[in-house]
């Protein structure tokens, strides 16, 4: 189709940033920076107005709650779900809700295996972009996320966002089968599959399921016999990391106190 209304402003990208080895860039003799007319065109004019926001960085619907900006009435009208705790799109195979429909599309790579994002180091694979940057930090052990209440630093903003409610004493989310509570609804929906004994998660070798990825992950290593948790102490390896644990002994003697650990495994 024809398209009558092209975006003629000139944009400005940076390369250092968009280029996958910046390194390169060094003694290559390439600009850092490199300007162009967008020229991408519209059957319609709303449209190209819409569009033209991106490089003006404007941002004309304010939501009422926070006053955060946003430059078409849609994406405002998705962030209120935030506010508003409104999930309209449900995964069928596991039940879990989602605001947006995105969400909900990068969630189903999940059931479905899809892990289209490669890290180029270690070579582990990834169902979405933002986690194979957040993955990609282990690697330089950038931890750019810090709590202002301890200091303690995060490689991702969930992650700190998470620890946030440790500070916190409160556990609005209650299961109504126990009465126990919960500081994230994530944890409260994983709690309920022990009343109802779902199992939404099934290994692929022997079909046995598991109430949670974690489960499986951990699970999955008996058929492919992987055990990446080595001891510290003595170097025995293992499928869980949480089948290594250390114990204190406090040998009192006539000069002191000495402290020795011991490596207690649990197989």
């Amino acid at each position: 189709k024809w398209l009558m209304h092209p975006c003629l402003i000139k944009v400005t990208i940076s390369l250092k940033k968009n280029c996958t080895n910046p390194k390169l860039l060094k003694g290559s003799g390439l600009p850092y920076f490199k300007r162009f007319v967008c020229n991408k065109g519209f059957q319609q004019r709303i449209d190209l107005r819409i569009h033209q926001r991106i490089h003006t960085g404007e941002k004309p619907y304010l939501c009422s709650q926070c006053l955060k900006a946003f430059t078409t009435s849609g994406a405002l009208r998705v962030h209120l779900r935030t506010h508003t705790g409104e999930k309209p799109y449900e995964c069928k195979d596991c039940g879990k809700m989602f605001c947006q429909l995105g969400g909900l599309k990068v969630h189903r790579r999940c059931h479905k295996g899809e892990k289209h994002h490669r890290c180029t180091e270690c070579g582990k694979a990834f169902t979405h972009l933002y986690l194979l940057r957040s993955h990609q930090r282990a690697h330089s052990d950038e931890r750019p996320y810090s709590c202002s209440e301890c200091g303690k630093c995060f490689r991702r903003s969930f992650d700190l966002k998470m620890h946030l409610n440790t500070h916190s004493e409160a556990r609005p989310h209650l299961c109504s089968e126990c009465g126990k509570s919960f500081r994230r609804a994530a944890e409260l929906r994983i709690h309920l599959r022990v009343h109802t004994g779902e199992k939404p998660y099934p290994c692929s070798v022997c079909g046995m399921g598991f109430k949670q990825t974690s489960q499986l992950k951990v699970h999955e290593r008996t058929h492919t016999g992987e055990r990446p948790f080595p001891c510290p102490d003595c170097g025995k390896t293992f499928k869980d990391k949480r089948r290594i644990s250390y114990m204190l002994f406090i040998i009192y003697t006539s000069r002191g106190i000495q402290q020795e650990m011991r490596c207690l495994t649990f197989l």
